[in-house]
């Protein structure tokens, strides 16, 4: 049976070996946490400017809306007046149709 002496050699050394495994992970640890701290600040400035390209995009799809609103206005107006020439055609035909109507019935 070892001694006392051996058996707290043997101690002392599996407890440092612990102690060496016990550091290298906290040094595993801390370059884990700077390497995530570092994808943490990667990943914000990403979406910084995915905000900002979206921002762009929707500036951009409000100039398109008040394009439409212009075009859809121009319409408006346009089918107003071919309305108003369509009703001055029609009482244009009808007068004409009258007045051949007189003349062929006289």
């Amino acid at each position: 049976m070892p001694s006392i002496e051996e058996r707290v050699a043997y101690l002392e050394g599996t407890v440092g070996e612990h102690s060496r495994a016990f550091t290298d992970i906290q040094h595993a640890l801390s370059d884990i946490r700077t390497g995530l701290t570092e994808l943490r600040a990667d990943m914000h400035a990403r979406f910084n400017q995915i905000d900002q390209r979206f921002g762009q995009i929707d500036q951009r799809f409000g100039q398109i809306d008040q394009r439409f609103v212009q075009v859809d206005q121009r319409f408006a107006q346009v089918d107003q007046r071919l309305m108003w020439l369509t009703g001055t055609l029609f009482a244009v035909l009808l007068a004409m149709i009258g007045t051949l109507a007189t003349a062929y019935f006289r």
